[in-house]
């Protein structure tokens, strides 16, 4: 009970603040317990902080396993709905704000280790997100193309969070999916699918 604790004010410090201005005592102090007692449950602020990850890309996951089967719909709609479903879960949960924004704070050396946890998440959506596409229809290398456009718009989306720059995601949204609609136009594809 106490790790989950330990883990969940960890998840939303360092998700806050990054991992340098986060210390052990600022996350024991007010969960009541004394900075060394953390140890019995880690080995280490890394070890903390690999661990909050873990249980992020975790979540995440199954957020994304429900979301991608919640409606069956056309693929534009499916993908803007996954987009804001997105948008919204990185403002109200620090799970996702962590998956994206740790690797901006860390020394170089955790950097590496970093991507190694982070990356099932990342491979996870390209792959749901791909597979989506060549459902609908859409050939190998194109289906390609637009899930790195899609991930790199949804990356895009979550760095103007983080530098609190509110900009219209509607109108985001227009410009990266005419961008699509005139690339499948130009190879016939059905975006209604």
């Amino acid at each position: 009970m106490m790790k989950i604790k330990i883990l969940e004010y960890s998840t939303y410090l360092f998700a806050q603040q990054g991992y340098y201005s986060v210390s052990l005592s600022e996350i024991t102090n007010p969960i009541g317990i004394k900075k060394p007692s953390i140890y019995h449950y880690f080995q280490s602020k890394e070890d903390l902080l690999l661990q909050c990850i873990d249980k992020a890309v975790e979540k995440e996951i199954s957020f994304l396993q429900k979301e991608i089967k919640r409606e069956h719909m056309n693929i534009e709609n499916c993908f803007k709905s996954l987009s804001l479903s997105l948008r919204t879960r990185y403002l109200k949960y620090d799970t996702l704000k962590l998956i994206f924004t740790i690797l901006i704070d860390l020394p170089s050396h955790l950097k590496f280790r970093m991507r190694q946890h982070t990356q099932p998440y990342f491979t996870f959506l390209e792959r749901t997100i791909q597979q989506k596409l060549e459902e609908n229809g859409w050939c190998i290398p194109l289906s390609g193309v637009v899930t790195s456009a899609l991930i790199t718009f949804l990356n895009g989306i979550c760095t103007n969070l983080l530098a609190k720059e509110e900009k219209s995601f509607n109108l985001r949204w227009h410009i990266f999916w005419s961008g699509v609609s005139k690339l499948s136009s130009n190879l016939n594809l059905d975006l209604n699918y």
